[in-house]
């Protein structure tokens, strides 16, 4: 059947990534890194790629394309890959001139500081989960710069000239155009500068 044709064609896939996941255990401990010191270190990922070589492993140099460099909003898209954030589906399309949702603003702000910024996600946990659940009423909903900033002092607790206090925050609200909703490279911006804010 089709559905046993898939599981059978993802055992490789498994196969490899359990080994190569095992390879890097191995390694981490030895040299005393995290995975994440790992994965930004040049060196250690080619010492990585060699023992899987060594080890039989099919490793193949890919290029790929990567359309965001140099745009005002990179540094940010690196920042939430990095943490799992965000994705770019199966063809690495991160749809940064799509207009997003209330929902989706909500939502990645909330992740953000959850997984980056966890002191500022802990003192502001009920206006964070109560401003969860208010964009879920309004999932739909295009996203205005007033219903962002809206969004913002609501789940941080402050007052606008608090929140525009901040540096980083200012910086990244620049880009907003305050007649137009807000497409998703402006909420990566927004949301890259909230893992700062304390």
């Amino acid at each position: 059947s089709s559905i046993a044709a898939g599981s059978a064609r993802i055992v490789p896939t498994g196969m490899a990534v359990a080994e190569a996941a095992g390879a890097a255990a191995a390694q981490v401990k030895d040299t005393k890194q995290s995975f994440r010191q790992l994965s930004q270190d040049e060196a250690g990922i080619a010492t990585l790629r060699a023992t899987l070589m060594e080890q039989g492993a099919y490793l193949e140099e890919l290029e790929t394309t990567y359309p965001y460099a140099g745009e005002w909003y990179d540094e940010s898209i690196q920042q939430l890959l990095n943490y799992g954030l965000i994705f770019g589906r199966y063809n690495n399309d991160l749809l940064v001139e799509n207009v997003t949702t209330v929902s989706y603003f909500t939502n990645l702000v909330a992740d953000a500081l959850y997984r980056a910024n966890r002191s500022t996600y802990d003192a502001n946990e009920p206006y964070i989960l109560a401003a969860k659940e208010e964009a879920a009423v309004r999932d739909k909903e295009e996203l205005t710069p007033e219903a962002a900033r809206q969004i913002l002092v609501s789940m941080l607790n402050v007052s606008p000239e608090e929140l525009f206090a901040n540096a980083e925050f200012k910086e990244a609200w620049s880009y907003v155009d305050a007649e137009q909703p807000l497409k998703l490279k402006h909420v990566y911006r927004i949301a890259h500068a909230l893992m700062a804010v304390k």
